[in-house]
């Protein structure tokens, strides 16, 4: 009977988890593996306040990371509209730089990057990026 089951994957992509092995029960409509497709992978790195009007949604910026291709560059398509990190009610131009926002951008060769490895991001203009996953 087991030969007459089929499995197949819903998408192509890369195995991110596996949540049963050969020999175990899976109970019925349980996922056994998760897939992360190529499209679904993103590189999130956030940007100081000062610098966020010299990036927008569609500028491409340059990835680097160990072991990483030479010309991996990435696409912007997020920009978040509300800091990530608040420093206290005061704010001192000294302060301003611990505000920083999201960005995220997808990868032109999405199988070069793994999950949670860290990246370096640099902008074509001058912009300290800050060095993300």
């Amino acid at each position: 009977r087991l030969m007459r089951r089929k499995a197949f994957a819903p998408i192509s992509g890369t195995i991110q988890q596996i949540y049963f092995r050969e020999g175990e029960m899976v109970p019925a409509q349980r996922p056994v593996l998760s897939i992360l497709p190529p499209g679904n992978m993103k590189i999130r790195f956030y940007v100081p306040e000062t610098d966020l009007a010299k990036l927008a949604v569609g500028d491409e910026v340059r990835v680097a990371c160990d072991n990483c291709a030479a010309d991996l560059t990435a696409k912007i398509y997020y920009i978040a509209t509300t800091a990530e990190y608040t420093p206290p009610v005061i704010y001192s131009p000294d302060e301003r730089n611990k505000v920083v926002y999201l960005v995220q951008a997808r990868p032109n060769k999405p199988a070069s990057v793994r999950v949670g490895q860290p990246v370096s991001v640099f902008a074509h203009a001058p912009i300290p990026v800050a060095t993300s996953r």
